[in-house]
């Protein structure tokens, strides 16, 4: 649950501000609100990222394309296998 809070997040703050509150299971939102707003976080948001990507090339070119941005949260071995 860590990696997804810490990596889940938006460059809105008020969006940022309400996934927080929705990753903090100490909150008392409702579950099914939770899980509701979550979900459609991940599709409307992530889901744009992860259709470019279906190949290792295209992985290849989004990481050589979001460098140096993202280069400390790339595990070691996807950088050895590619090389970064």
């Amino acid at each position: 649950m860590m990696h997804v809070y810490n990596r889940v997040t938006s460059s809105n703050p008020e969006e940022a501000k309400r996934i927080e509150e929705l990753l903090d299971l100490d909150n008392t939102i409702p579950d099914a609100d939770r899980y509701t707003e979550l979900r459609r976080f991940l599709i409307e948001k992530l889901s744009q990222k992860v259709e470019v990507v279906a190949t290792e090339d295209d992985l290849l070119r989004y990481l050589k394309s979001q460098a140096p941005s993202i280069l400390n949260m790339i595990p070691i071995e996807v950088k050895r296998h590619y090389n970064l």
